[in-house]
């Protein structure tokens, strides 16, 4: 929960020069802060909901990983022509969104819990960047997702019992 914090401090110190310049009031920011922030565990259970079936991210979205690319990524020049400090926040979701997908045409409607598939289960998908040098995906040697299935190919479901994770190992 500590993190969640600094996830917040991260959002608001990447803002803060666009806040002060556009004049914004630091109490009106702090009040509509809250406001959000209050729908955030409600909103965080939903996901954990959706992320638990691991099946398929792109049945009824609710926001997709090019929706909030295209949010990240509209960002980064706004802030460079404005004078403001480097996006460094934006850069570093616009490359979280395409580990998971967001580039590759059959993955970017998916759902932004697909995130999950890079920062929770370490499987990068570099499909978007392979093919666009190669003209065609691969599979990763380690195991991980680097390429969609073709459409003739068995999917392949993973549970959390199948992964090898603290988090997801049984006690004694």
């Amino acid at each position: 929960v500590v993190d969640l914090y600094f996830v917040n401090l991260l959002s608001f110190c990447s803002s803060a020069a666009m806040l002060e310049r556009e004049g914004v009031d630091f109490d009106v920011f702090c009040d509509q802060a809250e406001k959000r922030l209050k729908n955030a565990p409600d909103a965080l259970r939903l996901a954990a909901k959706r992320m638990r079936q691991l099946e398929d991210y792109a049945h009824q979205p609710v926001a997709t990983l090019k929706t909030w690319r295209n949010f990240w990524a509209s960002r980064i020049p706004y802030l460079a022509n404005a004078g403001l400090p480097e996006p460094r926040l934006a850069k570093f979701a616009v490359d979280i969104l395409d580990k998971s997908g967001a580039k590759d045409p059959k993955l970017a409607h998916s759902d932004v819990t697909r995130i999950q598939e890079l920062l929770r289960f370490d499987r990068v998908h570099r499909y978007a960047e392979e093919a666009a040098q190669t003209g065609a995906g691969s599979r990763d040697a380690g195991g991980g997702v680097d390429s969609p299935p073709s459409d003739d190919a068995p999917s392949q479901k993973i549970l959390p019992t199948d992964i090898d994770h603290p988090l997801f190992r049984r006690k004694p």
